[in-house]
């Protein structure tokens, strides 16, 4: 295992209170949240562990809901 890197909003391999805050901020921005979310899911070994199974975890529930909308659409359940 590759050693804690510090980056500004890393201390020790942690993502500090102002890293998590800049990151929900960057949720809010359409697509640049999903691009961000597929980088630290499956990027580099680097990534802090809670913020990599936080982004997988936000991917599980992006997939399970569009699959849901899709077949609420199809169902007619919006018209």
């Amino acid at each position: 295992m590759p050693p804690p890197v510090n980056h500004m909003f890393e201390k020790n391999g942690i993502t500090t209170v102002g890293g998590w805050l800049v990151i929900m901020i960057l949720m809010f921005i359409p697509i640049v949240d999903l691009v961000l979310l597929a980088i630290w899911a499956f990027g580099s070994d680097n990534t802090d562990q809670s913020r990599k199974n936080w982004a997988m975890a936000n991917l599980i529930v992006v997939a399970v809901v569009t699959v849901l909308l899709i077949i609420a659409v199809t169902m007619g359940m919006f018209i």
